[in-house]
């Protein structure tokens, strides 16, 4: 774990913990119906970046394991994959200039996913049977948010439907609606355009987002902190009541100083929730955190 600055994080922690978990939203990130507010971002912040040694699929990964999913689909994930995944984490190239690549790359991948004409119950089993694994600890953050009434929000570039039957095989969701899966949201959400701004109409903002002053965001790339943008400052008096903790997960040398700089927390080759668990035990039970 390593904090650019320890006071500034006990400030936020003492002022989160005055105003109780009432006033605390937790934020994920991923654009489906779940009752919502932790603000987090899932593929590698909420599942692992390494399970057995191995990379940990993501949402859209695990579909080159899908047993009605083509060889010739299979490979044409794999090679967007192989083509976009370096562009998104390449530290030198402008925000500007990977925002159109990864809509280019999405689109590609969500396509060729709906040319699969893949069932529901045969996404279920693909889910059920694949390697991806969540963080640990993270069934306890969860359990913890559901039993103090503490809305999460899962914000990600992954694939609706797949967390949430993820959740299902987790035992931290339930039921599904669409039995085909036939398309994806629009618009196409991608690394660099996850903002509550974006996505969330204004009733939604107003209603919902804007009544808690307080916010633990979770993410694992750069561009995961601006996920809070475009929430009403009303309530959210400053940025000492937002903690962002980021995963990093890997190119720690050339990353680590962005990282320190934009996130409160870095938490390096971690593959457990503890640190967002004890944080937030901290604001619910008014615990101290040794740093």
């Amino acid at each position: 774990m390593r904090i650019k600055n320890p006071d500034a994080v006990k400030r936020k922690l003492t002022r989160m913990t005055a105003l109780g978990k009432d006033n605390l939203q937790v934020r994920a990130f991923v654009y489906v119906h779940v009752a919502s507010q932790v603000i987090s971002d899932f593929d590698w912040t909420m599942s692992k970046f390494l399970y057995k040694g191995e990379p940990n699929p993501t949402c859209h990964g695990i579909f080159e394991q899908a047993p009605d999913m083509t060889l010739e689909i299979q490979n044409q994930l794999h090679i967007l994959q192989k083509t976009y995944e370096p562009i998104e984490w390449d530290p030198t190239i402008p925000v500007s200039t990977k925002i159109p690549i990864m809509v280019e790359w999405w689109d590609s991948a969500q396509k060729a996913i709906v040319t699969s004409n893949m069932h529901k119950d045969t996404l279920r089993a693909t889910v059920n049977q694949c390697h991806l694994a969540l963080r640990d600890y993270v069934g306890d953050f969860m359990v913890q948010l559901h039993r103090e009434n503490i809305p999460l929000l899962i914000f990600s570039a992954g694939i609706g439907n797949v967390i949430e039957l993820l959740l299902e095989r987790f035992l931290l969701r339930f039921d599904n609606i669409q039995g085909l899966l036939i398309g994806f949201q629009e618009p196409i959400i991608h690394t660099y355009n996850k903002t509550i701004a974006s996505f969330y109409t204004s009733d939604y903002i107003n209603n919902v987002l804007s009544k808690r002053s307080s916010i633990i965001l979770l993410g694992d790339s750069s561009a995961d902190p601006s996920m809070v943008d475009g929430i009403p400052r009303e309530g959210v008096d400053s940025d000492l009541s937002i903690l962002k903790i980021g995963y990093l997960n890997n190119n720690v040398e050339t990353l680590l100083d962005t990282y320190m700089d934009i996130y409160d927390i870095v938490l390096i080759d971690d593959a457990t929730f503890r640190i967002p668990l004890e944080v937030l035990n901290c604001i619910v039970h008014s615990e101290s955190l040794d740093f």
